[in-house]
């Protein structure tokens, strides 16, 4: 392995710690990532999917013709910021009824759409909200405060289809 010289040293020790900062102040997200859980597909029929929740419906945004539909479901206790969305306030709704209103929803727009993927959010041992979304359709919640039994989160998505409208998803196959 070869000496570092005299001049390099110096940048080694100046750029380092700079980049070391860097990375340090890139962790410091205002609040905290929440954990998920995928739920089987054949629970959403079980009892527990009867309960009632707030929903929020979104959608994606883009050059493509037909969007990504998402919903988020959360309790009375907790505030969900929607940030930057087109979203629509369905008002109490269950898992199953979730199902029945994406299905009703891409008839009327005419979308093909995907199943939905759905995913439980716990805190204090229970259940405090879910997430369901079409594929490639990421789906996300920060929290973003906490004051007693209240808590205020921070929807983020992402949409994971390819933007350059040649991309199928597939490896390309030689002609």
């Amino acid at each position: 392995m070869g000496r570092i010289k005299s001049g390099n040293r110096w940048r080694a020790a100046v750029v380092l710690p700079g980049i070391l900062a860097m990375f340090a102040l890139a962790g410091c997200v205002p609040g905290t990532y929440m954990n998920w859980l995928a739920i089987d597909p054949t629970r959403l029929s079980d009892e527990a999917s009867g309960k009632k929740w707030n929903v929020y419906r979104f959608e994606t945004f883009g050059p493509y013709p037909d969007q990504r539909i998402g919903y988020v479901l959360f309790g009375d206790d907790t505030v969900v910021d929607v940030w930057q969305l087109p979203y629509v306030d369905l008002g109490k709704m269950s898992l199953r009824e979730i199902d029945a209103d994406h299905d009703a929803y891409l008839r009327l727009r005419m979308w093909p759409g995907t199943v939905l993927t759905v995913h439980e959010f716990r805190r204090d041992g229970g259940v405090f909200a879910y997430t369901a979304s079409e594929a490639k359709l990421e789906v996300d919640l920060w929290e973003k405060a906490a004051e007693g039994s209240k808590v205020f989160l921070q929807l983020i998505t992402i949409d994971r289809r390819p933007f350059s409208g040649g991309d199928t998803g597939q490896p390309p196959t030689l002609r």
